[in-house]
């Protein structure tokens, strides 16, 4: 498995041949940030990572590498697959992109996926509780 990863706040870059996942800050706007930590069995994403509200982390891998993401929002933790050889599902292509997309909000109830961001009103699908 190939990984490149980025912290961006705006914007994207594609490179060819990669799958790109986000992961992004939707909880309420407060002092308490989002700790996220990604990895595969083979690869940590450089440990753990802040995020404010509307941060955006965000990398890209190449096949069907598990990916599981560790949330801690204050008192709330959590353990996500967000990224497995079924994930593309819930993920789409986007004009120019060379592989599935997908978008993955924190918000206070819950972790959801979608193919789009921003993305209309119930293209979210909650996939899991805090």
């Amino acid at each position: 498995c190939s990984v490149k990863q980025s912290l961006k706040f705006n914007g994207k870059s594609i490179i060819r041949g990669f799958n790109e996942i986000h992961v992004l800050n939707t909880l309420p706007n407060n002092v308490t940030p989002l700790i996220v930590r990604c990895q595969s069995k083979d690869n940590d994403l450089g440990g753990d990572h802040t995020l404010h509200v509307k941060d955006d982390f965000h990398w890209k891998i190449t096949g069907t590498t598990t990916f599981f993401c560790f949330f801690l929002w204050g008192s709330k933790q959590q353990s996500v697959q967000v990224f497995n050889a079924a994930t593309p599902q819930f993920c789409g292509r986007i004009e120019g992109a060379p592989g599935p997309v997908c978008y993955w909000e924190v918000k206070a109830d819950g972790f959801y996926v979608s193919s789009h961001y921003p993305a209309p009103r119930g293209y979210f699908t909650k996939v899991h509780d805090w």
